[in-house]
């Protein structure tokens, strides 16, 4: 058996730290973009504040904006989910 060291010493080795820093800053980098697009510039040709109605017809008109919009957010929660999993599993992984 191999001992803790060794396996960390193993682990490092197969998957270096730069990897790992790599992917997590592309998935941040991703995270940023996709935030700006999705709250800066989908949601802001859709929503109108302070008024419902005309909201909900931008919405009606621009059915393919509205979901293109939800495409954007569900990639980015799972993007922030990757990290959220990256942040507390990578360190800890024997």
């Amino acid at each position: 058996m191999l001992k803790r060291s060794q396996e960390m010493a193993l682990h490092t080795t197969t998957n270096p730290p730069r990897v790992y820093a790599r992917i997590a800053g592309i998935t941040y980098l991703l995270v940023i973009i996709l935030g700006v697009v999705s709250a800066g510039v989908i949601d802001a040709g859709l929503i109108v504040s302070g008024d419902d109605a005309a909201s909900v017809t931008n919405i009606m008109q621009n059915e393919s904006l509205f979901r293109m919009s939800t495409l954007v957010s569900i990639i980015l929660y799972a993007a922030v989910l990757v990290l959220s999993w990256w942040r507390t599993y990578i360190p800890t992984a024997p």
